[in-house]
């Protein structure tokens, strides 16, 4: 199963200190960028079967995930998104954490959905309770940025435990806090940018550009335009 690439996305929601915020419209691209729309037959391989398996009086959670997974990246058409969402809220009741991941960032962008931060975090919780990185980035990142459910606190720790897990939109997000003091976490520009070239490592675009950026101004790392050259290629 194609791993869930979506939420490298996006949302550490500024680059540097004073820049605007991402915009859904922003998120949006970020997740048609670095989702290729995958193959029309395999697309209809994997519904069929499902629609074979139900219709045997049984449910295959990882195939309804697979389909509705399928949909959901497929296209940049809202109409194939909201079709997935069935799909996905039946494997997330089986409590698949890659799908109730996906409907969280659905009913945080409302993307197929209409937009609702209270379903997202409904969603994001379970998978995130059970230790699924991405989920806690997800949920991190809601709580931190999403003002109807915004918990500074709760977020604060989330983050570090995405990042401790290897997610690297919790590794970028707790680098951000850390080198600009945001979210009230303490400033501390060389653990944050330790925590940005983690992401960066794991070929986050956006870490690596914040990383580059560090190098070239010393900004918690010594100063080197080498390196910062070599992470802008």
């Amino acid at each position: 199963m194609r791993s869930l690439l979506l939420v490298a996305l996006l949302l550490w929601l500024q680059l540097a200190a004073g820049a605007q915020p991402l915009t859904l419209q922003d998120l949006l691209e970020q997740v048609e960028t670095h989702h290729p729309v995958l193959r029309q037959a395999d697309l209809a391989l994997a519904m069929a079967r499902a629609r074979v398996t139900e219709k045997e009086g049984a449910f295959d959670p990882a195939l309804a995930l697979s389909s509705g997974y399928q949909r959901y990246n497929s296209s940049s058409d809202p109409g194939k998104a909201k079709e997935a969402i069935p799909w996905l809220e039946r494997a997330a009741e089986k409590g698949h954490a890659e799908a109730q991941a996906l409907l969280g960032l659905a009913y945080l962008t409302g993307r197929g959905v209409d937009r609702a931060p209270t379903e997202a975090l409904k969603r994001l919780k379970p998978a995130a309770e059970k230790g699924y990185p991405k989920a806690e980035a997800l949920l991190a990142l809601a709580l931190l940025n999403t003002a109807e459910v915004r918990d500074e606190a709760e977020g604060r720790r989330i983050t570090r435990k995405a990042a401790a897990d290897g997610d690297p939109l919790g590794q970028a997000l707790l680098g951000e806090l850390l080198l600009f003091g945001r979210a009230g976490m303490a400033k501390n520009e060389a653990e944050g940018a330790a925590w940005m070239r983690k992401a960066a490592e794991q070929a986050d675009a956006r870490a690596q550009y914040m990383l580059a950026s560090l190098l070239a101004n010393g900004l918690g790392v010594d100063k080197d335009p080498v390196q910062a050259r070599f992470w802008l290629e």
